[in-house]
């Protein structure tokens, strides 16, 4: 499978990323500390995101190019620039 890795991600987006999901229905389980957290959301239908935040080295996302579509549905507008979307304003992320 495709995956999609977002990185370069302030903290601020991770978290709303984060959020934005588990409020859309996914399951989220997460766990770290003060310098380093992750995070992992799984929905009904067997899909998952990894997500890792580093104080040293910000967020990162990685992602199935399956989910995309659903992922960037259940967002917010201004949080789907991370998905590659066309939103104005929204800073660039580092996709890898």
């Amino acid at each position: 499978m495709d995956t999609l890795t977002l990185d370069n991600i302030p903290e601020a987006q991770w978290g709303a990323f984060m959020h934005a999901l588990a409020g859309a229905g996914w399951t989220l389980t997460k766990g770290g500390g003060l310098d380093h957290s992750w995070a992992t959301l799984t929905n009904a239908a067997g899909s998952q995101i990894d997500m890792v935040y580093d104080i040293w080295m910000q967020g990162e996302i990685t992602i199935t190019s399956a989910d995309l579509d659903e992922v960037s549905a259940a967002l917010p507008v201004d949080l789907r620039k991370l998905l590659g979307g066309d939103v104005a304003g929204a800073d660039p992320i580092d996709v890898r």
